[in-house]
């Protein structure tokens, strides 16, 4: 029910093109489906999303208590996506249930990435067109 709020909202007084209003939702989806699904349980732990427009880019960043994952062609701490390391994030076995996750919001992104520190942090950048 909070995920159709937010889309219809961000729908309702987005100032930018409806395309970009479903690629934002389909991110901010994917995202919290990810720290909902795979942080780890901390007593009072929450995650955050912060969504917001600088010029043509709309930036989405989802914060976790989690501890992270292994980001293709990254050792941990700052991560960001680029093409050769974001080339082997697919997966062999295409009767695989789930984990398509980050490579639609790769596919959609501009530029996308995370950042592990005590909190995982994963953020997206979507360009705008007219």
């Amino acid at each position: 029910m909070r995920r159709t709020t937010l889309a219809s909202r961000s729908r309702r007084t987005a100032t930018f093109p409806p395309i970009v209003g479903h690629d934002l939702a389909i991110v901010v989806t994917e995202l919290l489906a990810n720290a909902i699904r795979h942080s780890t349980p901390v007593p009072g732990g929450r995650i955050g999303l912060t969504v917001r427009r600088q010029a043509d880019v709309v930036h989405v960043e989802v914060r976790d208590p989690g501890g992270g994952f292994p980001f293709p062609g990254g050792q941990g701490g700052d991560s960001s996506r680029t093409d050769d390391a974001c080339s082997d994030f697919t997966f062999a076995d295409p009767a695989r249930e789930g984990g398509l996750g980050l490579i639609v919001v790769h596919r959609i992104s501009s530029d996308w990435g995370l950042s592990v520190t005590d909190t995982t942090l994963v953020w997206s950048s979507i360009e705008i067109h007219s």
